[in-house]
């Protein structure tokens, strides 16, 4: 069972050490955390998640060869903290090096491509669940035929309603090829936005020796403390957009051209 936080998250951490392959057709010389999304690159959206929802610290995970995003970073003179994957062997080994600097506190966890619009908003509003509730949780969008083709095939998530924009997650399922299918209507799915509580570290270690290979995902991570803890799911304010491909970025640039990122 979970217990109920002692207190917010203190931690925001922002997985930054992928190569970012698909991206490179748009800016080959651009990492895509810096890619330009409206006056601002993309990583300072999540950063400014953080600040709104009131976390003391951001710990941003690179690799090396990315030391033109970290002078970015550190001139924006914010209490951000870098921490270094020496190879993008995925994200559960990424967030898995924060955690001399999280120690024991709940933390939140963004990913870049991950844009919540208007904002911020987004983050604080998993927060407020997190605390109310001790337990897990991460953030959803609804997939519509307007915008499934913009997001890849991944996310899938079994629910069950607690109450209006609260859900029980019941399964995560595997990721598929290509971009993203509705089961049905206004699908929900999860996005790169998630609050923990400091037992993710020790699944992470659990969890380690069963990946044989390829990249060391989060999703593994999560299968286990849904089995043993739960996690909630809650429904995200704002217009969710997958920037981590071509497709997915210039839809969100034609929405915002047009003025209305939150489909008004």
């Amino acid at each position: 069972m979970a217990s109920t936080p002692t207190s917010s998250p203190r931690f925001l951490v922002i997985p930054a050490a992928g190569l970012g392959s698909r991206m490179k057709s748009v800016y080959p010389e651009m990492c895509k955390e810096l890619i330009p999304v409206g006056s601002k690159p993309a990583i300072q959206y999540a950063i400014e998640e953080g600040l709104d929802a009131g976390v003391e610290q951001i710990i941003v995970v690179l690799r090396p060869g990315k030391g033109n995003l970290r002078q970015v970073l550190s001139d924006l003179s914010l209490p951000i903290t870098f921490a270094w994957q020496e190879a993008p062997t995925g994200e559960a080994n990424a967030i898995a090096l924060t955690e001399p600097l999280v120690g024991g506190s709940a933390f939140a966890v963004i990913y870049p491509d991950c844009l919540c619009l208007p904002g911020p908003g987004a983050l604080k509003s998993l927060v407020a669940v997190f605390n109310k509730s001790g337990q897990d949780v991460m953030g959803l969008a609804t997939i519509t035929e307007e915008n499934e083709s913009f997001f890849g095939d991944a996310g899938k998530v079994d629910l069950e309603s607690v109450e209006e924009d609260l859900f029980r997650i019941k399964g995560l399922l595997p990721k598929g090829p290509g971009t993203f299918k509705r089961r049905f209507e206004e699908e929900l799915r999860s996005v790169g936005m998630g609050v923990w509580g400091s037992h993710y570290f020790d699944a992470i270690r659990r969890v380690r020796p069963s990946i044989t290979e390829g990249e060391f995902t989060d999703g593994p991570v999560a299968a286990l403390i849904l089995r043993e803890r739960g996690i909630l799911g809650t429904t995200l304010p704002g217009r969710v957009f997958d920037i981590g491909h071509p497709a997915g970025y210039r839809y969100c640039l034609d929405q915002l051209s047009q003025g209305h990122p939150c489909g008004d």
